[in-house]
């Protein structure tokens, strides 16, 4: 057990909305329970601030998504969303100051997911699918805004909400002083571009899965695991009790092995710096 390895937990799509990661959500409590074996475990939630994505049906939602391809856009064909700023976490104060006295314990770290985590055609949670840098900066600044207007402790990091980019958004968030983006899902490897001075944050284990060989082959040569959730849980990788065993049977294999420490990613420089972390990819 002489290896130290650094673990970082996060998840997609934190915000005040039932099953979403509203207070009164059994979420939390499951999640806390960790802390009964692992003391020092935190978590890092990528949140929307302003979350206006609305499930519908799906052989509609097919139906729409066909005919938007199509370039039949009209407001008859749009995707559902949630009317008037429904989640706008502005309007839910208690669950602000739960996440504020989070963030202050070191047990959430905040990141960015997007502002509204909806596009009104083609796919309708891709938010920057598709647009232009001009709409990524409004929208960056507008989801800015919010966590600053409201005192909420954040880390410059970024999310695309259903993985979805466009040619300019990773130029607009460096220009808005973004340090840490997670834009490619099938990156193993943490990368850091001495140019910009930014890290390209890796998925190295999704939770859904119950098998942990490549977890155990990624840390032969490095020291570090990202390990990527959702918090609705009938999502794939959503938080529900098959996922919550394959933590917990996870990190006690861990533990056999290596000395875990849990990191949150604006930790990430430091230990770079350090030299502590192995095998990053510099660019």
């Amino acid at each position: 057990m002489d290896k130290e390895i650094y673990v970082n937990i996060s998840f997609d799509d934190l915000h005040p909305e039932k099953w979403w990661g509203a207070m009164n959500d059994k979420w939390l409590e499951e999640l806390s329970n960790f802390k009964e074996k692992w003391s020092d475990i935190k978590y890092t939630f990528f949140t929307t601030p302003n979350f206006e994505w609305k499930d519908e049906n799906e052989y509609i939602s097919l139906i729409k998504r066909r005919m938007h391809l199509l370039w039949l856009r009209i407001p008859l064909l749009k995707f559902k969303k949630q009317e008037n700023n429904k989640f706008l976490i502005s309007k839910y104060p208690e669950w602000i100051h739960f996440i504020k006295k989070q963030t202050a314990e070191s047990f959430f770290e905040i990141c960015i997911h997007g502002n509204t985590h909806y596009q009104r055609y083609v796919l309708p949670h891709a938010e920057f699918d598709r647009l232009s840098k001009e709409q990524n900066l409004e929208k960056i600044h507008d989801a800015v805004k919010i966590f600053q207007t409201n005192g909420i402790k954040f880390t410059y990091c970024f999310r695309p909400p259903a993985r979805w980019v466009n040619k300019t958004l990773k130029e607009s968030l460096i220009e808005n002083w973004f340090k840490y983006l997670s834009l490619e899902p099938r990156q193993t490897t943490l990368s850091f571009e001495k140019e910009n001075g930014i890290f390209n944050i890796p998925q190295n284990y999704s939770i859904e899965s119950s098998t942990f060989d490549n977890v155990f082959q990624h840390l032969q040569k490095h020291n570090y695991l990202f390990i990527k959730w959702h918090i609705f849980e009938k999502l794939e990788n959503g938080i529900r009790e098959e996922t919550l065993r394959n933590l917990s049977n996870l990190l006690i294999q861990l533990a056999e092995k290596y000395k875990v420490t849990f990191i949150h990613i604006h930790e990430i420089e430091k230990l770079y710096n350090d030299n502590t972390l192995q095998n990053v990819k510099k660019i």
